[in-house]
């Protein structure tokens, strides 16, 4: 089993880490596309449905067929439902989960507490993709997703992805609605969808003292597999990475890649 222990102090400043969840698809559809459902389709989850999430975050698992339903349909095997990743949370309260587009920019930029929906229709400009859970009606719960590229601003880096890889970012659920465990839910909703759409990896990222967000990492699946240092003094600091023990070294690797390319870092 994965230590989720941090690195001493000694090896340099811990300042974050990145978590991965395998979702055992290696092909599907292309990024932004959802194998059977249409975009706005919501999904209602009642609260006190558990189900398992038991897969092995560095083994390929056996996506299981997906071609018996009609378009618009979830397949409903008890089985394959089951063994899906990320669908072992559910919330405390009823809340209803669905993917959103540009059409409602002005909604979520006020959820996000934006002056205005630019910096939103920019994201979906890009290829972003949003998920949500509504309330009566309003967003009590969002996060991003890249297919692509995205930026880690606190850390002047970027994080590349493969072919097949997701990552998720800027997730916030305000005040009044924490505590019913809407974020793990909304993260696990969101697994089994890029799961539907043919992604097989998932990556998010967390601040070291963000214990909120790593808890619900932690109760959507997800496994933490490299931490990032920042070694040096005041006039010469650079980031590293270091893998969890017991994490892959091809598996670190890939997040060395990603963030700093073939440069050796």
């Amino acid at each position: 089993m994965t230590d989720i222990t941090p690195p001493s102090e000694a090896e340099g400043l811990h300042i974050g880490t990145f978590w991965v969840v395998n979702l055992g698809q290696e092909q599907g559809t292309q990024p932004g596309q959802r194998a059977d459902t249409d975009p706005g389709q919501e999904a209602h989850t009642e609260p006190g449905r558990e189900q398992r999430a038991d897969t092995d975050p560095f083994r390929a698992t056996e996506p299981g067929r997906e071609a018996d339903t009609e378009p618009g349909q979830r397949a409903t095997d008890p089985a394959r439902e089951a063994d899906r990743p990320g669908r072992g949370q559910a919330p405390r309260i009823p809340v209803t989960f669905m993917r959103v587009g540009p059409e409602v920019a002005q909604e979520l930029a006020q959820a996000m507490e934006l002056d205005d929906e630019a910096v939103v229709l920019q994201r979906f400009a890009r290829g972003c993709q949003c998920y949500v859970g509504r309330i009566d009606g309003k967003f009590v719960t969002y996060g991003w997703v890249t297919f692509d590229e995205e930026s880690i601003g606190e850390l002047g880096l970027s994080f590349r992805l493969q072919p097949g890889e997701a990552y998720i970012w800027d997730c916030a659920t305000p005040p009044a609605f924490r505590g019913q465990r809407l974020y793990p839910a909304l993260l696990a909703y969101m697994l089994g969808e890029l799961y539907r759409a043919g992604m097989h990896r998932i990556w998010i990222g967390a601040d070291e003292d963000n214990l909120p967000s790593q808890r619900g990492f932690m109760l959507a699946g997800f496994i933490p597999v490299v931490d990032i240092l920042m070694t040096g003094d005041a006039t010469m600091r650079k980031p590293r990475v270091r893998g969890r023990p017991g994490v892959p070294e091809e598996v670190v690797d890939d997040v060395r890649r990603a963030i700093f390319g073939n440069s050796g870092h």
